[in-house]
């Protein structure tokens, strides 16, 4: 076992959670300052239905397309449902499948993520350069193929 090696991941894993918790934070009280009633883990589905605002899509592509579980899926359309942001409709020709589409109010709060999570990017990625970004694009775009690929080879295990 190379020590060093190990070493050099942790840091990597720790500035990657730093990361994520100060984006948590930083969500957290601008969601508390603007009243958006929209967790961390429901901000994934939130923009993926702002990005294709008219278009009515699956629950099951919304899994897919994040990479995330059903039950997580379930769970954050379920409360953006409660807020008024989304609305979930059996699908007409597949009653165990489900339809989601953004409201009027969930388009509303596009302006408001949009510039908050533009100002965000903004202050974690100065002095980064396009280099820089593309590198760190493709590494973690492997690191997340690498999670998949780990995902799928334990459903097949268990």
């Amino acid at each position: 076992m190379d020590f060093k090696k190990l070493n050099k991941r942790k840091l990597i894993g720790r500035n990657i959670s730093i990361v994520y918790r100060a984006t948590k934070s930083m969500f957290e009280h601008t969601n508390r300052s603007l009243n958006f009633n929209v967790s961390m883990a429901e901000l994934p589905i939130l923009s993926f239905l702002i990005e294709r605002e008219d278009k009515i899509v699956s629950q099951e592509s919304i899994t897919k397309a994040l990479g995330i579980d059903k039950a997580t899926t379930t769970r954050g359309i379920k409360k953006l449902c409660n807020s008024g942001y989304i609305v979930r409709e059996k699908d007409k020709r597949d009653k165990r499948a489900y339809n989601i589409s953004i409201t009027k109010e969930g388009k509303a709060l596009k302006m408001e993520i949009m510039k908050m999570m533009c100002k965000w990017t903004d202050i974690i990625y100065k002095d980064i350069t396009k280099d820089e970004m593309d590198k760190l694009k493709e590494i973690t775009d492997k690191m997340t193929n690498n999670i998949r690929l780990y995902k799928e080879k334990m459903r097949y295990e268990d």
